[in-house]
C-alpha cells in the first residue's frame, strides 16, 4: 500500500496459467505501484529489469537451480526466497533471506502438473513480507546481504571451480 514502494512481477508462460494470471491481475487491481510483466525478455531487457530491482523475491514451490536467484546474487541484489529446492545450495542466511515453508501435495487445478504422491513447498508469506519490510527499513542489511550474496555466487558459479570439481569427480589430472 506504500506508494513509495514498487512491486514488479515477472512471470513466464502466461498462456499455460490463465487462471493464475487472472488472479494476479485481480489482486493487483489498479495499484499504480504494481507492474506485471509477462513478455519474454531478451538479455538487455532482463538486465534493465535487474537494474530496477532493490530486492529479488522468489516464493517458489520448487526450483531446479534457481537461475534468477543466482543472477540477482551475482549482481549484488539481496534475495528473499523459499528455502527449498535448488537454491538451497547457495542461498543461506549469510547471503540472503531464506523463507520457511511447509510441504503440501502437488495439486494444480490447471492440470499442468499431474504428479501423484509428490510434494512441493508452500512458502510462509508472512515471513517473506516481514523480510521485505526489514530490507526496506535497513539499507545496511540490504548492502551486507548484497555483498555477501555476490561474493558467494561469484565463487560458487566460477567456471574454473566447476571444471576443477568435475576433474576431481572424474579423477582427471590427479
Amino acid at each position: 500500500d506504500n506508494p513509495d514502494a514498487r512491486l514488479i512481477i515477472k512471470y513466464m508462460n502466461g498462456a499455460k496459467w490463465p487462471e493464475s494470471i487472472r488472479r494476479m491481475r485481480a489482486a493487483a487491481g489498479e495499484a499504480p505501484n504494481i507492474e506485471l510483466i509477462g513478455d519474454v525478455l531478451d538479455e538487455d531487457r532482463m538486465n534493465e529489469l535487474y537494474d530496477r530491482a532493490d530486492v529479488l523475491l522468489s516464493m517458489h514451490r520448487a526450483e531446479g537451480l534457481g537461475l534468477v536467484i543466482a543472477e540477482a546474487m551475482l549482481r549484488g541484489i539481496p534475495v528473499v526466497a523459499t528455502n527449498f529446492s535448488g537454491s538451497t545450495d547457495f542461498l543461506t542466511t549469510e547471503t540472503g533471506i531464506p523463507i520457511g515453508y511447509h510441504l503440501i501435495p502437488v495439486v494444480d487445478p490447471q492440470g499442468n502438473y499431474i504428479e501423484r504422491d509428490s510434494f512441493w513447498a508452500d512458502p510462509h508469506i508472512d515471513e517473506a513480507a516481514a523480510a521485505l519490510q526489514a530490507l526496506r527499513a535497513n539499507s545496511h542489511l540490504r548492502e551486507r546481504l548484497g555483498r555477501a550474496g555476490a561474493a558467494l555466487a561469484t565463487d560458487f558459479f566460477d567456471p574454473v571451480r566447476y571444471v576443477n570439481q568435475l576433474k576431481g569427480i572424474l579423477k582427471i589430472g590427479t
